[in-house]
C-alpha cells in the first residue's frame, strides 16, 4: 500500500508540476503604456514563464524591477544609485506599477464579461468591484495565448479613468541576464533585516515613565510610574511571527495580583503578526508604582506613560518618541509648555526637530501659520525646555527624530 501510495503522490506533483509549466510557458518583450488622468509614460516589460522584468530609464520617475510571481517577491533597484533590495508581498507594489495594478484586484468581486480582442490578442475581459458596490473600480483583459494581462483600466469617477497596458508584443527567447541583478549593484538591507540590527533588550533595564524600549526573549523592563495616576502600556509587534509578553505591576517591591485577564493565561499578552499591538490600561485603583514588562518570545517595542485625568484644570500628557516622530496637538487657548529629555538606547545623542505653528480650519480647508522651526541636539538625560504663551496663537507642535534618537516629551497646557 505505501509504494502505491508513493507513485500516486509522485503522479500528482508531476500534474502540479506541468501545471505550472503550461501556466507560465509565454516568453515576449513589449512595450508597458501607463496612462494617467493628463499623463502618459512608456516602459518596458519582459516576461518568461513566472518571472518578468519592468523597466523604465526616462524621464523623472525611473525604475527597475523583476518579479517572480510564484514567490510573490520583488527585487526592485535603483538605477542612478545602483542598488537593489528584495521585497515581500505587498511591499514590492510601490517599486513595481504592475504588480501595484495587480493588487488592486484583491478584495474584489469578480465579474466575467465574456472574450474582447484588445491589441490584437483574444482576451478574457473581467470586472471587479468592492463588496456591495454595483459599479466596478477596475477592469482587466488577460490573454489566453499568453496567460498575460493584455489591459487594466481603473475606474477614478469625475477624474477619470488610468489605464496600463502592453503594446507591440514581441515573442520569442529572452536573454538570461534581464531576469538577474546587473553587475555592479548593491544590495540595500531589507526594512527587517535593519529593524533585527536595532539595540534591544535582552536582560534587566530600569527606568521611569515615559519610556519606550525593544525587547527580546528574556528582556525586561522595569519601568517606575507615577501611583496616583492611571498606567498605560503599549506593546507592538516588530516581526512576522507570534511575539508572547506578560506584564505585572508592583508596589512597595511587592507583585499586584490582577486576578484572571482574558487567555490565554493571566497577564499575558500574544501579538500575531508584525505590526499587531496591545494596549493594557491599569486603573490608579491599583496604586502601583511600578510596572515590569517581560518579554518570552519574539521581539516587541513596550512603551509605557501615565495618562491624567481629563478632569484637571492642567492638561498633562506624556509621550515617549522614537524614529520618525510624532505630531501633538494642544488646546486652542491655552499656552503649550514642552519638557524634553533625551533617552536614547541606541545613540548617546537625539538630534531634534521641532516645528511649532498655529493650526485653523477656515471654510473647511486646513491652514498653517509657522510661529518656529527649531532644532537641536540631546544628550541622554539633557533637558530642554520650550514655552508658547497664548499670544503666539501655538496649538500644534510637530517633533522630529533622528532614527536613532529617543525622548521623553512631557506636555502641559495650564489654564
Amino acid at each position: 500500500m505505501s509504494g502505491c501510495k508513493t507513485i500516486r503522490t509522485i503522479i500528482m506533483l508531476a500534474g502540479v508540476l506541468l501545471f505550472i509549466c503550461q501556466a507560465y510557458a509565454a516568453e515576449f518583450s513589449a512595450d508597458l503604456i501607463l496612462t494617467q488622468p493628463g499623463d502618459t509614460a512608456v516602459a518596458k516589460i519582459y516576461v518568461r514563464d513566472h518571472l518578468y522584468r519592468v523597466e523604465n530609464f526616462e524621464g523623472n520617475n525611473k525604475f527597475l524591477a523583476i518579479e517572480n510571481r510564484l514567490t510573490d517577491t520583488t527585487t526592485a533597484m535603483d538605477p542612478e544609485e545602483m542598488t537593489y533590495i528584495n521585497l515581500e508581498g505587498p511591499s514590492g507594489a510601490f517599486s513595481n506599477p504592475v504588480k501595484g495594478w495587480e493588487y488592486m484586484k484583491r478584495n474584489t468581486v469578480e465579474k466575467y464579461l465574456g472574450v474582447e480582442t484588445v491589441n490584437g490578442f483574444e482576451c478574457d475581459h473581467h470586472s471587479y468591484a468592492y463588496e456591495g458596490s454595483e459599479e466596478a473600480h477596475l477592469e482587466s483583459w488577460k490573454s489566453k495565448k499568453l496567460d498575460h494581462f493584455i489591459k487594466y483600466v481603473v475606474h477614478y469617477g469625475a477624474s477619470g479613468d488610468g489605464s496600463i497596458e502592453i503594446r507591440n508584443v514581441v515573442e520569442g527567447p529572452l536573454d538570461d541576464a534581464l531576469f538577474k541583478v546587473p553587475d555592479g549593484y548593491t544590495r540595500e538591507k531589507t526594512a527587517d533585516e535593519i529593524e533585527m540590527e536595532r539595540p534591544a533588550v535582552s536582560g534587566k533595564v530600569s527606568s521611569s515613565a515615559p519610556v519606550g524600549r525593544r525587547l527580546v526573549p528574556g528582556g525586561e523592563l522595569i519601568v517606575k510610574v507615577d501611583p496616583e495616576l492611571s498606567t498605560r502600556v503599549v506593546l507592538s509587534n516588530l516581526i512576522k511571527d507570534t511575539s508572547v509578553c506578560h506584564v505585572h505591576l508592583y508596589k512597595n517591591g511587592q507583585k499586584i495580583e490582577l486576578g484572571s485577564l482574558p487567555e490565554p493565561e493571566d497577564e499575558a499578552f500574544v501579538l500575531t503578526y508584525k505590526g499587531d499591538r496591545k494596549k493594557p490600561m491599569f486603573g490608579m485603583q491599583h496604586r502601583a508604582d511600578e510596572v515590569r514588562v517581560m518579554l518570552d518570545k519574539g521581539r516587541v517595542m513596550a512603551t509605557v506613560f501615565n495618562e491624567y485625568s481629563s478632569f484637571d484644570n492642567e492638561k498633562k500628557t506624556q509621550y515617549y518618541i522614537s524614529g520618525v516622530g510624532q505630531g501633538i496637538s494642544g488646546i486652542e487657548g491655552r499656552p503649550m509648555h514642552l519638557k524634553i529629555i533625551g533617552d536614547s538606547p541606541a545613540a548617546e545623542i537625539s538630534s531634534v526637530k521641532i516645528h511649532a505653528y498655529e493650526r485653523q480650519y477656515v471654510e473647511g480647508s486646513e491652514q498653517k501659520t509657522t510661529f518656529e522651526k527649531l532644532e537641536f541636539d540631546l544628550k541622554n538625560g539633557e533637558e530642554k525646555l520650550l514655552k508658547y504663551p497664548i499670544d503666539t496663537k501655538v496649538n500644534c507642535v510637530n517633533v522630529g527624530i533622528d532614527e536613532n534618537g529617543g525622548i521623553k516629551l512631557f506636555l502641559v497646557q495650564p489654564e
